[in-house]
């Protein structure tokens, strides 16, 4: 009975390690890069959204998602281009822009598409390899008719990115509508706000996670039943 049971609790320890790598190595829903007309290259993996230096608005359709975002334009990295690791410059070096400083100010970023009252993650890069001048604050958080978390990445040129998970944060939120608003702003610093990309993913149902769970057992090879004692 007692070996059962220490069984059954590593078992369950390994389903849940196992939900958690699974749910953080699924594919996102949309991916997308933001840069400038250059062209600069897209982040393998991303889809790539690109316009001009003074651009207050900009939509664009990504399958069954069209993404909006509302600033002041597009850039990419001057003098310190060529400083991110060659993996990532991609997404880190160009990004979408509102140089104010003034909190309350700065990027919006609408994603229409998606479902009403259903939970997503979403994932935002904020930084700028040029600023070295000013470590700068920015808060991401959701705004209209769209509620969740809010998160925060400090923009500033170094540590130079080695791999995604620089100057990123990740939000939990949902809408009444079919459109996520989310908004960021600067909280500090002189640097403004910068949006590199973002990522949508699903969030796995608590029910399906149990069910996998229970395959997972099964598949593994735990007791259907309990043998009694002789």
């Amino acid at each position: 009975m007692r070996k059962n049971f220490r069984f059954a609790a590593l078992m369950v320890l390994a389903v849940a390690s196992f939900a958690r790598t699974t749910e953080v190595l699924a594919a996102p829903l949309l991916a997308v890069d933001f840069g400038r007309n250059t062209p600069t290259p897209v982040q393998p993996g991303f889809s790539g959204m690109a316009g001009g230096p003074v651009e207050a608005s900009r939509t664009e359709p990504f399958g069954p998602y069209t993404v909006t975002v509302q600033g002041e334009g597009f850039y990419s990295a001057g003098f310190n281009a060529g400083n991110v690791d060659p993996s990532v410059a991609a997404l880190y070096e160009d990004y979408y822009y509102h140089n104010s400083t003034t909190n309350g100010v700065g990027i919006a970023l609408s994603i229409a598409g998606v479902a009403p009252n259903t939970v997503y993650d979403v994932t935002l890069w904020s930084y700028d390899a040029d600023n070295i001048f000013s470590a700068t604050p920015t808060t991401w958080g959701p705004s209209g008719t769209t509620t969740g978390t809010s998160g925060s990445a400090t923009n500033f040129a170094t540590p130079f990115p080695t791999d995604l998970s620089f100057n990123s944060t990740t939000i939990r939120v949902s809408s009444t509508s079919a459109t996520l608003d989310i908004f960021g702003t600067t909280t500090g610093g002189s640097g403004g706000t910068r949006l590199n990309g973002f990522e949508l993913n699903a969030v796995p149902e608590p029910s399906m996670v149990a069910l996998a769970a229970v395959g997972a057992l099964l598949a593994m090879g735990f007791p259907g039943r309990i043998r009694p004692r002789q």
